[in-house]
């Protein structure tokens, strides 16, 4: 996963991006990706083996 966004965050850097707004959309990118696996994870129902 870190070399992933590491991935991410050097080919917009490389592609012409500032840094700041490289990492600042990197970050947000995250936290959308991380409300996005939640609300799945809800909204699916959860298989529970006994």
């Amino acid at each position: 996963m870190v070399v992933l966004v590491l991935g991410v965050f050097t080919g917009l850097v490389v592609a012409g991006m500032d840094l700041q707004t490289a990492a600042i959309t990197v970050g947000v990118g995250g936290l959308l990706g991380i409300e996005l696996v939640r609300r799945l994870m809800q909204v699916l129902p959860s298989r529970r083996s006994r």
